[in-house]
């Protein structure tokens, strides 16, 4: 998230602009991860919704998680969005966090197989 000098930073803004229906979701031109988790019925049909309305979405459902995918399963949620910024970055996604947090890329590997990610 990008933070400007008024305080104010990217999210806040495109998140305004949407709710304010000043950029329809269809007109991104970026590619969008949204990760849902599996057991969270409430919010499945807006992320299906999402998935179906903005043309470069990419919906990832983390088994055994209800509405809180990155506080309830870190280490899953984290791997959706290495493996999405690996996809879409020019950088290592993987690496960049692994040095982020003092890890080694086996510790990484380790810790993924660990949360039985899918």
């Amino acid at each position: 998230v990008y933070q400007d000098s008024g305080g104010m930073n990217m999210l806040t803004l495109l998140v305004y602009a949407l709710l304010k229906n000043l950029l329809p979701l269809s007109r991104l031109c970026m590619p969008v991860l949204v990760v849902q988790g599996e057991a969270d019925a409430m919010f499945m049909d807006h992320a299906l919704e999402l998935k179906k309305v903005i043309p470069q979405c990419q919906l990832r459902i983390l088994p055994h998680v209800c509405h809180i995918p990155p506080v309830e399963n870190p280490v899953g949620a984290c791997m959706l969005v290495v493996d999405f910024l690996r996809a879409h970055c020019k950088h290592d996604g993987a690496n960049l966090y692994a040095r982020m947090n003092n890890m080694t890329e086996e510790e990484l590997a380790q810790a993924s197989d660990e949360e039985s990610l899918q």
